[in-house]
């Protein structure tokens, strides 16, 4: 058996004892890729204008800090809103569950208490908190920094770094204002 693509990247085709089962060339592969990133950006597009009502009553539920955290991203990327505010109001809601929950529970302080939460197993972590199913490791660990900057460093909520800006970019996430293209030298 053959396969033509590498790990971590898309197999381009499969030949088995010889014979070509399909294939494809860089080139379609590349337009195979851009046009599947077309449909996903289309569907999230859709799926952000089916949501939206539910998304702006999420926001709103928010307190202040976490209403001006989503303010900044939005403001720095017009594309925020379709493309990552789901992914980001789900953490920041989770966020004010643990904190809540830290504030009420905490022997030492919430911070300790967060840390203590964030090792505890999945099932009592549901318990403890009401947090939702569905977490990835980037929702739960960005949800209990989150809290822990509520309980200790109220402030720090709306500056910190977006939930999926380690994966697509300060800039594109909306962290830092994009600069002006024309602007530059």
């Amino acid at each position: 058996m053959h396969l033509w693509g590498a790990f971590g990247y898309p197999v381009r085709g499969i030949a088995v004892a010889g014979k070509v089962l399909w294939y494809r060339t860089e080139a379609e592969q590349g337009e195979e890729n851009r046009r599947l990133a077309e449909k996903m950006k289309q569907e999230r597009r859709e799926r952000f204008e089916r949501d939206k009502a539910d998304l702006d009553r999420q926001y709103a539920a928010l307190p202040e800090v976490f209403r001006r955290r989503i303010d900044r991203f939005r403001e720095n990327n017009p594309d925020f809103r379709w493309e990552y505010e789901a992914y980001e109001l789900f953490c920041c809601a989770e966020a004010v569950k643990i904190a809540h929950t830290a504030i009420r529970e905490y022997v030492t302080t919430p911070g300790e208490w967060i840390q203590r939460f964030y090792k505890m197993p999945y099932e009592e972590q549901v318990l403890i908190a009401g947090i939702e199913d569905g977490h990835s490791g980037n929702t739960f660990g960005m949800a209990c920094a989150l809290a822990r900057l509520f309980c200790e460093h109220r402030e720090g909520v709306a500056r910190a770094h977006g939930a999926l800006a380690p994966l697509v970019g300060s800039k594109a996430y909306g962290c830092v204002p994009r600069e002006d293209e024309e602007s530059k030298p």
